[in-house]
């Protein structure tokens, strides 16, 4: 992107989901570019952080119409699409 585009962005600090709910968060300590962080029920390894899962219908007001999103969920795309059905 580039950086004038930058203002037309709007983070929100959310992991999104199927359904409001709280996750365990993972991160190695490799963390690369490609990754190493994810959800997990595994709460042995790594560096476990509590996240928020929200629907995207929850995260963006009924008014906005986004036109492009990035989702970077390593396989759970199904459930951040069951959580976007009206967005």
């Amino acid at each position: 992107l580039q950086q004038a585009d930058a203002r037309h962005l709007i983070l929100h600090q959310v992991a999104l989901g199927d359904r409001e709910r709280t996750a365990t968060f993972t991160t190695t300590s490799h963390l690369t570019a490609s990754g190493g962080g994810h959800l997990t029920h595994d709460v042995t390894a790594g560096h476990i952080t509590s996240v928020l899962v929200k629907r995207l219908d929850d995260v963006l007001p009924g008014h906005e119409n986004p036109q492009a999103i990035f989702v970077d969920v390593e396989g759970a795309e199904l459930d951040v699409l069951v959580g976007a059905e009206q967005t």
